[in-house]
């Protein structure tokens, strides 16, 4: 049962829903979509239940984690939301494979579910690793390596 406090998300998320279409035309996407994506998960978590950050690996790597509840990279004290979005996705299965190469082929078939052309995880990275970099993350941004033509790998014993 949710409480009174979840009422301004559900307002808000009301809001921004109606006006989707306007800010498709004449808005900044990306940041709506964010902030959506913030305000659904707030109102999917029970009242009583606290965030509670999902942890891959040991010892450094258990610094280095996907906050799923949050849609946020989170390295120490650091963290960067990402949303819902591809560049997640891509950090998430990277770091489930960490200090390994994937082939481009099979990033695309377990991130995008589709074909597509290698130049779309060139992208999506860059994308990543400026965000990464934007949130004060150079080091992790820096642990993605794509020196081995056609893979991709995070390298996490490269974090300082």
């Amino acid at each position: 049962m949710r409480n009174a406090s979840d009422d301004p998300y559900r307002e808000s998320l009301r809001q921004l829903a109606e006006g989707y279409a306007a800010i498709i035309a004449h808005y900044d996407i990306a940041h709506y979509e964010r902030t959506i994506a913030l305000l659904a998960v707030q109102l999917s978590r029970p009242a009583h239940q606290p965030a509670r950050p999902s942890r891959v690996g040991r010892s450094r790597t258990a610094e280095l984690r996907v906050l799923d509840e949050t849609l946020t990279v989170a390295f120490r004290e650091q963290r960067c939301f990402l949303g819902n979005t591809i560049p997640l996705k891509l950090f998430r299965r990277l770091l489930a494979q960490r200090n390994q190469f994937i082939r481009h082929d099979d990033l695309l078939r377990q991130v995008w579910e589709v074909i597509r052309a290698p130049s779309t995880i060139r992208s999506a990275v860059k994308i990543l690793r400026r965000q990464l970099r934007e949130a004060g993350m150079k080091n992790v941004a820096d642990a993605i390596d794509g020196r081995i033509a056609g893979h991709y790998g995070l390298m996490i014993d490269r974090l300082k």
